[in-house]
C-alpha cells in the first residue's frame, strides 16, 4: 500500500502545502502541487488542501538530476531567499497516509534550518471519518495555533 506525504509550513503571512512524492532511491521530495492559504485561513480550508496535497502525492518518481533543485524550488515558492532565513522563522507539520490512516506529525526547530519531528506529538486516526475541518484542526494544534 502506498503512503502518501505532505508538509504544512506557516510563516507570519501564509500556510504553505507543499505534496511530496518519494524517488525511486526512497528520497521524498517536493512535487508540483503546492498551495498557499492566508495565515488565518479556517481549518475546512486547511485541511482540504491537506488532503489535495496527499492526492498528488506519488511513489517511483525519477531522482532529481540536481537534488538541490526541490529545495531551490520550494525557497522560490514561499518567497524566502535562504533556506536557513526560512526554517527559522516558520513552522512545519508533517501529514502521512497510509491507506485509511492519516498521521499528523508535529516538528521541531532544529540546528542549521533543520525541522526535527516530534513522534512524542504524533497523532494517528482513520481519514475515513476526518473531515477537511477535523483535519484542518489536527494540523493547526500540530503547528501550535489550535483551531479556527
Amino acid at each position: 500500500m502506498q503512503q502518501q506525504v505532505c508538509d504544512v509550513y506557516r510563516s507570519a503571512r501564509a500556510f504553505f502545502v507543499v505534496s511530496l512524492s518519494q524517488t525511486v532511491d526512497g528520497i521524498w521530495v517536493g512535487n508540483d502541487m503546492r498551495q498557499t492559504l492566508a495565515a488565518d485561513s479556517a481549518a475546512a480550508a486547511l485541511g482540504e488542501a491537506v488532503l489535495r496535497a496527499l492526492d498528488a502525492s506519488q511513489q517511483g518518481r525519477p531522482r532529481p538530476a540536481d537534488v538541490g533543485q526541490p529545495t531551490r524550488d520550494l525557497l522560490r515558492f514561499v518567497g524566502a531567499k535562504s533556506w536557513t532565513r526560512f526554517a527559522n522563522t516558520a513552522q512545519v507539520t508533517g501529514v502521512r497516509r497510509h491507506g485509511s490512516s492519516l498521521t499528523v506529525t508535529a516538528y521541531d526547530r532544529g540546528e542549521h534550518g533543520a525541522f526535527l519531528p516530534r513522534t512524542d506529538k504524533e497523532v494517528t486516526c482513520s481519514l475515513e471519518a476526518l473531515t477537511g475541518a477535523e483535519l484542518g484542526a489536527r494540523v493547526l494544534e500540530a503547528l501550535g495555533q489550535g483551531a479556527r
